[in-house]
């Protein structure tokens, strides 16, 4: 007899999620003789594709605005309620995914030149950092209209650092919060040359069994934030 090992790949088509089946047929020949054996095996295969979520879309919410490019100079030092950053930025979901959370990154200029991420928001007075135990605490912090705080925290080495902001699990969601910096913190100098507070938005889609995914990080929205002072009274 003769024995033939074969391997056999399906590949479905692109976000296809659910059912599928198909058969194979066996066909011998011997000279002018031939013969075809069907469905082999005898019952077919069954296959159940299971969904994966897909990357989110974000784009700029104002109409013509880059979201590689998104400012906010309309900010003042010791706003009680924050500066606002609601309407900026929205994501949409695909293939029956919901967008389940915001991730706000804190980012500095690409000509810095301090050795960490960590040290800069340190030095800007961004973020406290005790020694000992090597804790971090943000000095800053994102909250609703009402003041509430809605941003998690995360620290991730010395060079990644956000908030998550959870959002109503939709389709589609814009991003809704306010920044509140510390006391006394502006991001202007004497001469009035500002040193904007870079941000870059993203999101996560939730999909079935429990899957998530990000943008990807090429594709984040950036915000550069300017804080005006206040003259003291």
């Amino acid at each position: 007899g003769v024995q033939i090992n074969s391997i056999l790949a399906f590949t479905p088509a692109e976000n296809y999620a659910g059912n599928s089946s198909f058969t194979i047929s066996l066909k011998t020949s011997d000279g002018e003789v031939s013969r075809t054996t069907e469905p082999f095996p005898p019952n077919g295969i069954k296959l159940n594709v299971k969904p994966v979520a897909d990357a989110p879309i974000l784009e700029a919410v104002p109409e013509g605005a880059d979201k590689a490019a998104l400012l906010v100079d309309d900010g003042l030092e010791d706003q009680p309620d924050g500066i606002s950053l609601s309407g900026l930025v929205k994501a949409t979901s695909t293939g029956g995914d919901t967008v389940g959370t915001f991730l706000v990154y804190l980012t500095r200029p690409s000509d810095d030149d301090a050795p960490s991420l960590q040290e800069y928001l340190k030095t800007r007075g961004l973020i406290e950092v005790d020694e000992e135990t090597d804790t971090i605490t943000p000095r800053l912090k994102l909250v609703d209209g009402q003041g509430n705080d809605i941003g998690t925290f995360m620290a991730e080495g010395a060079n990644e650092f956000k908030f998550a902001v959870m959002t109503n699990n939709g389709e589609n969601e814009t991003f809704d919060a306010n920044i509140v910096f510390p006391k006394n913190f502006a991001t202007g100098d004497s001469d009035g040359q500002h040193d904007p507070v870079m941000i870059e938005v993203s999101a996560v889609s939730l999909g079935d069994g429990g899957t998530r995914a990000e943008v990807d990080p090429a594709d984040r929205s950036k915000i550069s934030i300017k804080v005006e002072a206040e003259a003291d009274g």
